[in-house]
């Protein structure tokens, strides 16, 4: 008997470093192997490797994609997403996919129509990292919250609590042990960063209207300790201003730039705090990754991150002036205490592969078993 075919898909796959693509890529590589379905990465661009297919489709930062946004009255990244929407329908007919596993809502609706248009009976699991829940979802789909806190909306638009699974992230927690000072020394030096200097990083998209990069900047300029602001994400519109700001605020005390997520890992282990300015968030993987490294974090009080982190960071309102900079300077005698074992341990008992293995796969298995309900 043949083996259901579930599909990964990342439309920013290849172009983006978000968490949609993060955690699409981190879910296909610890179920590629698996005997009991047959995986396949669906992605934007990138060369195809065994079981990936590549969709072509016009990027949200392209001049196309902002052209056709700009006629149709549509945000670019929803161009994208329909663009990658009519390139995917040859491959599921192609492959007859039983699953579908995704977390862009765009994409999510206009499967849903097409799948009612053609009578196509494939499932789909759309998982809530965004921050967003679909439209509307079938009776035989699944909804993967990564927290509680988006049930009540789910419940508002017709879900089923058979159909919601709370699974969160996770993150590669075996990969990471050992000894960060050479690592330090290394960073230091290659960014000219003085050893009197307290490193801080902020990770996720280099903008000002979600991220709040800019108060992160205006913040940091103005504490009475010595530091070195690293900034790393996904290059946006807002970000040639978001440099002119750190250039002007913080001189030449300051990092901007796009990194691969095999280059990121030596910046948290270089850091001494880390720093997450967003007002809300579907999750905030990058607060655990940060954890995984002992660093303390420092977010903004919201119920998504006292659900993720716990005791584990540092809270406060950050959507007020100064709030930033006095908790920073209340966590720099915190920066390297025996807390930071703690937080590595809080991650892997909650947030490791390991702990979330069987949850994941019972889901993508539980989904592509599921008999559709015509």
């Amino acid at each position: 008997m043949k083996s259901p075919i579930i599909f990964l898909i990342g439309t920013g796959i290849g172009k983006d470093s978000r968490g949609f693509e993060s955690h699409i890529l981190d879910l296909f590589d610890k179920v590629k192997n698996e005997v009991s379905f047959e995986a396949y990465l669906v992605k934007g661009a990138g060369s195809e490797c065994d079981n990936e297919i590549r969709i072509a489709n016009l990027h949200r930062k392209s001049f196309a994609a902002k052209l056709l946004g700009a006629l149709f009255g549509k945000n670019a990244h929803v161009i994208q997403q329909f663009t990658f929407f009519l390139g995917l329908i040859p491959a599921l007919y192609r492959l007859r996919p039983t699953t579908l596993y995704l977390g862009e809502p765009g994409l999510f609706n206009q499967l849903y129509r097409w799948r009612n248009f053609s009578s196509m009976n494939f499932r789909m699991v759309f998982y809530t990292g965004g921050n967003t829940v679909p439209l509307k979802m079938g009776s035989h789909d699944f909804l993967q919250l990564v927290t509680p806190v988006m049930i009540p909306l789910a419940k508002t638009r017709g879900i089923q609590p058979e159909q919601m699974k709370i699974i969160p992230h996770f993150v590669n927690f075996d990969k990471q042990s050992g000894n960060y000072q050479d690592v330090k020394n290394a960073l230091r030096k290659k960014l000219n960063i003085r050893d009197d200097q307290l490193i801080l990083i902020s990770v996720g998209a280099l903008d000002s209207s979600v991220k709040r990069m800019d108060y992160v900047i205006d913040e940091v300029s103005h504490l009475s300790v010595p530091c070195f602001l690293i900034m790393l994400g996904e290059f946006e519109d807002e970000t040639p201003t978001i440099r002119k700001l750190a250039e002007k605020k913080l001189g030449g005390n300051f990092y901007l730039n796009k990194v691969s997520r095999d280059d990121l890992p030596d910046f948290y282990k270089a850091s001494d705090i880390f720093l997450l300015a967003s007002l809300s968030e579907g999750f905030g993987l990058v607060t655990i990754e940060a954890l995984l490294y002992g660093l303390p974090v420092l977010v903004h009080q919201h119920d998504v991150s006292r659900f993720v982190l716990g005791d584990m960071a540092f809270y406060s309102d950050l959507s007020k002036k100064e709030n930033l900079k006095q908790l920073i300077e209340h966590t720099i005698p915190n920066a390297h205490n025996a807390d930071s074992e703690a937080r590595k341990k809080y991650v892997g008992a909650r947030y490791s592969w390991d702990c979330l293995k069987q949850d994941y796969l019972k889901m993508l298995t539980d989904s592509a078993n599921k008999k559709i309900r015509k």
